[in-house]
């Protein structure tokens, strides 16, 4: 068994970054490739697979993906993790720095991580009311975070 064989998952994400950012076809290549992110070299090259997954690991756990640690870096020694969808949420950039009126970057970080698990409990079955009074939100606002998963249940 190969090694790419063995550990497919961590082979496709990093085959779907170096898409991302190094073919300009991928229809996210403006938030990556476009924007002077890119895989290293030495990911990219011959062996490089390898030499990824000695720098990262193996995932320590399925529902993991791969996550830039500065989101102005491109995916590089030192600046990749495996991330759960809450700390990808609240890694994202936000274009020109813009936040929400009067909201600092720290707040809306918080609120993003908190609304990923909101939105994780919810598809694994909590209800909305019970939701509401865990994070002392109302209904509304519960629903507000979840709607965009509604349409999928």
């Amino acid at each position: 068994m190969t090694l790419k064989s063995k550990h497919k998952s961590e082979y496709s994400a990093l085959v779907n970054a170096i898409h991302r950012c190094h073919n300009n076809e991928h229809a996210a290549f403006h938030n990556y490739g476009e924007r002077g992110i890119h895989v290293c070299e030495d990911w990219r090259g011959k062996e490089g697979f390898e030499k990824f997954l000695a720098h990262i690991g193996a995932k320590p756990s399925a529902d993991l993906t791969l996550d830039r640690i500065d989101n102005d870096r491109g995916y590089e020694p030192g600046n990749v993790r495996w991330a759960t969808r809450a700390e990808q949420v609240a890694n994202r950039r936000h274009p020109q720095g813009n936040y929400p009126s009067g909201a600092d970057h720290h707040a809306v970080k918080r609120c993003a991580a908190r609304n990923a698990v909101i939105q994780d409990e919810w598809t694994a079955g909590a209800t909305v009311p019970a939701l509401a009074r865990q994070y002392d939100l109302t209904v509304t606002q519960i629903y507000r975070v979840v709607r965009p998963l509604r349409t999928k249940h």
